[in-house]
């Protein structure tokens, strides 16, 4: 592999070793991911052993370890990015265009930092990244389609499971539970995947998980171009150049499809001005190159979103309704039988409306209320549509029946008795999850006591996020009743115990406060 186009920072020789302590961990995963092993974690749902698709996935996979070096020191592709968002942890840039190029591989400094006990944790989020980094027969196929935190990860068909990057950290995470004896514990926590699952149950007799999944679907295409967006909004052509460049960027199927984003945005008034020649160059003006990147943070801020909702049905009224401060999203029983698609459109409309109200839209400003929420909520809605719209050709192609076969499914009316099925299983699939986070947290705590000082300072926030855990059953507790609810809440006495015991070695203050968590508990468990 050739260097780099743009020569970047090299890695320090602190760095160099934490990339080098990756690479072994990623190669112990790797070694277990047999054909057969990689079908037993799931990510490929029922194909069937000696399929091309897991042919596929399986030599992709045993490339994993060979990526990292090639692109590693000292090829030079990977750097670290001091100001990568938190939650991104690593990003793969490639060019604008066809055919695309790899520019560089971006990391956190967390990442590659000293050798730590969340070591696995740090290989499967490079695992994810490293497979964009891909050119496999000439392309780089491994897209972002779905996520494990994700609405739409139960529904991805096979094909794209082997095209999707989260598909080989959801393999990776089960082998190395696997290699760590430590079941559970790589597994993505949250709400959301626990009461996805409990959705995708009732797929044949409600819409609401297919709703939800084709919501997600578009949010994450419409963040994911969206980021396209903004880079190719920020690139400007020597005037003399700018009619042969005009040109070759409308023979170019992606390109001609982010000026065509940028068209339609003109015609919504997010932009003000078309592109148009300065005193050297030809592009976007400084307040529109802003206004494209807003368009960015709004849909990573939906996306963040969409991903952290609970769906409550409830039997009363005709509108769906999302609650910022507690997450809920509210579907009454008349509007659960639409097609997923429509389900889905005003899910969007719920979510993306009360962001208009609090100044999280596509554009800048709070809106005022009324006629003008309504307006701007329907704006932010067409410039999601336009995004998937003009989506990059391949992964466009590629989602387009999947979103036609949600969009197709007929209407599927709930009846009582599953109305109150899967009242029950959404609270219990919480319930559920908390329990088992718990107990994984026990374990994360643990861990985490083996850190330096500067990498401990978490243990002494840890009960707030258990407080609100608890919150949340104890606003459900008259679901969970019984014997099987008594063996959840007993794990988590068990968790709670052990998380304080660890805390109490460093922060000795935060003992009252468990001890006003543990008599929570025992109300719920009473």
């Amino acid at each position: 592999m050739n260097k780099p186009p743009v020569p970047l920072k090299p890695l320090s020789t602190t760095e160099r070793e934490a990339l080098a302590r990756l690479r072994a961990k990623i190669d112990a995963i790797v070694a277990l991911g047999t054909p057969q092993a990689l079908l037993a974690t799931g990510v490929l749902g029922d194909t069937p052993a000696g399929s091309a698709d897991l042919l596929t996935f399986h030599r992709r996979f045993q490339l994993l370890g060979p990526q990292l070096g090639s692109i590693g020191s000292p090829a030079g592709y990977v750097t670290v990015r001091d100001d990568l968002p938190d939650a991104t942890g690593a990003a793969t840039v490639l060019t604008l265009g066809a055919p695309p190029q790899l520019l560089r591989l971006e990391v956190g400094p967390e990442l590659l930092g000293p050798a730590t006990p969340i070591l696995t944790y740090q290989a499967l989020t490079l695992v994810h990244e490293l497979t964009h980094t891909m050119n496999d027969i000439g392309s780089f196929p491994v897209k972002d389609y779905a996520y494990r935190t994700g609405w739409a990860w139960n529904y991805l068909p096979v094909k794209l499971a082997v095209d999707n990057a989260d598909s080989y950290a959801a393999a990776a995470a089960a082998l190395a539970e696997q290699l760590e004896r430590k079941p559970g514990r790589y597994q993505e926590a949250g709400s959301v995947p626990a009461q996805a699952r409990a959705l995708h149950a009732f797929a044949q007799q409600c819409n609401l998980g297919p709703a939800l999944a084709w919501a997600d679907f578009v949010v994450n295409r419409a963040w994911v171009r969206s980021m396209d967006s903004a880079a190719f909004a920020g690139e400007t052509v020597a005037n003399g150049d700018w009619a042969s460049t005009r040109t070759a960027w409308g023979k170019d199927p992606d390109r001609a499809g982010l000026l065509a984003i940028e068209q339609q945005l003109l015609q919504l008034g997010v932009l003000a001005y078309d592109r148009h020649s300065g005193p050297l160059t030809t592009g976007l003006s400084t307040a529109d190159v802003a206004a494209v990147r807003q368009v960015l943070t709004w849909t990573t801020g939906l996306k963040h979103t969409l991903n952290g909702i609970e769906p409550v049905l409830v039997a009363v009224g005709r509108e769906i309704s999302y609650d910022p401060a507690t997450r809920r999203l509210t579907v009454p029983f008349a509007v659960i039988a639409l097609a997923p698609a429509d389900l889905g459109r005003l899910v969007l409309k719920a979510v993306v409306g009360e962001g208009v109200k609090t100044g999280r839209s596509a554009t800048t400003g709070v809106a005022k209320p009324g006629t003008d929420v309504r307006a701007r909520t329907d704006r932010d809605c067409s410039i999601l549509g336009l995004l998937v719209k003009h989506d990059r050709p391949a992964e466009h192609e590629a989602l387009a029946p999947v979103l036609a076969e949600l969009a197709g499914r007929p209407l599927r009316p709930v009846g009582g008795p599953d109305w109150e099925k899967i009242q029950t299983a959404l609270k219990w699939a919480v319930l559920k999850e908390i329990s088992s986070r718990w107990t994984v947290m026990a374990a994360q705590v643990e861990d985490r006591a083996e850190l330096p000082a500067a990498e401990r300072t978490a243990l002494a926030t840890i009960d707030d996020g258990l407080a609100t855990d608890l919150a949340r059953l104890t606003a459900d507790a008259t679901w969970f009743k019984g014997p099987d609810a008594a063996r959840q809440f007993d794990a988590m006495g068990l968790a709670l115990a052990e998380m304080g015991a660890v805390v109490a070695r460093f922060h000795r203050e935060r003992g009252e406060r468990y001890q006003a968590l543990r008599l929570k508990l025992d109300a719920l468990r009473n």
